[in-house]
């Protein structure tokens, strides 16, 4: 949905989109692909796709093309793209100002931000390293308590638990998707091997926690406007809400 409530947009199997108006619920436009202009076109299923908060012409785009596209709602076409990443699930990509973030299913700089005016990627994230970072840099001041205040699958509801995790897993985690706070105070991550969400500080990207790992692959993130909390889903059905409590 744009960020004036006026239009909604889905995203097709052939790689094309279609815009409609939210309170008709009528197609008005629909972005395909142009002839001899390969280099911009989605091939395969889209995985994300998100109109640009500064700029409601815009629409962002992942599909199975390692491609991040960039859709102009003016001209119907995909204008630009940023090529390299190894986007895999829904939710892959998201934006903060002229910050983009994409979360990468590879084992090595999974994250990586890119600048939305020039397209230059301007920092590279190996998730991994960050988490192991983390616990140092705030063992000796600071203790942050990860808490799962919903358990949720389709079959029960679990009891609130609240749980401090100290152990890491030293596997490299591949990355499925990830969310951004709209107050721009931090960002969630989450993926498959791990199979656990990390919390960074938008500031600096620096990790500050990490939620406990599940029993299959974490396919879905939200992080809250204001950064106090995360919902993470999985590949077998559970859904777990977590509150973010930082204490001296």
């Amino acid at each position: 949905i744009d960020v004036y409530g006026e239009t909604f947009a889905i995203g097709c199997a052939d790689g094309s989109i279609r815009i409609y108006d939210l309170e008709n619920l009528q197609r008005t436009k629909a972005l395909v692909k142009m002839a001899g202009r390969s280099n911009t076109s989605s091939s395969s299923l889209i995985y994300t796709l998100l109109y640009y908060p500064d700029d409601p012409n815009v629409i962002i785009s992942t599909s199975g093309s390692d491609k991040i596209l960039f859709w102009d709602l003016r001209t119907g076409n995909a204008e630009r793209s940023l090529t390299g990443v190894h986007v895999h699930g829904q939710g892959s990509v998201d934006v903060y100002q002229s910050n983009i973030i994409a979360a990468s299913f590879r084992d090595a700089k999974q994250l990586e931000v890119y600048d939305f005016g020039t397209g230059k990627k301007i920092r590279e994230i190996n998730y991994e390293n960050q988490n192991i970072r983390a616990i140092s840099s705030y063992s000796s001041t600071t203790q942050l308590s990860v808490s799962t205040v919903t358990n949720i699958n389709e079959n029960n509801i679990g009891a609130a638990i609240t749980e401090n995790i100290s152990n890491i897993n030293s596997k490299p985690a591949n990355l499925n998707c990830v969310s951004i706070a709209k107050n721009g105070l931090n960002f969630v991550a989450g993926g498959a091997v791990k199979n656990q969400c990390q919390i960074f500080d938008l500031s600096n990207f620096v990790s500050f926690g990490f939620s406990k790992p599940l029993n299959s692959p974490v396919t879905s993130v939200a992080m809250s406007p204001f950064g106090s909390s995360f919902v993470c889903g999985t590949e077998n059905g559970i859904v777990q809400c977590y509150a973010i409590r930082l204490s001296s």
